[in-house]
């Protein structure tokens, strides 16, 4: 059973109010970004609940899932690999693209 969801938001870390990440763009919930580079927190006044953020992440997953299925590479990599590590090769492939 995949374990993507739990693997990513320990990744990620979980903030229901919106924060500036790192790289200086407002962003909520488990990573996902939510506006603009420099954009004020005061035009984000809302929360996501955790059971909120998660389904969000989900369709943002799927669509990864998605994407690294167009690529013969990754899927031939992904048949080899036990549930664990294919989670991790769809968190990195989230994180940095499918590109890489």
């Amino acid at each position: 059973m995949s374990q993507i969801i739990p693997l990513l938001n320990f990744e990620e870390g979980y903030r229901e109010k919106p924060y500036i990440d790192t790289e200086g763009y407002p962003t909520v919930a488990c990573g996902i970004r939510i506006g603009p580079k420099g954009a004020s927190l005061n035009n984000y006044t809302f929360t996501v609940p955790r059971d909120v953020g998660d389904a969000w992440l989900e369709s943002f997953v799927k669509t990864t899932i998605i994407k690294m299925n167009t690529n013969p590479s990754i899927v031939a990599a992904m048949k080899s690999c036990n549930p664990a590590r294919r989670d991790i090769l769809i968190s990195m492939a989230y994180q940095m693209g499918v590109s890489g």
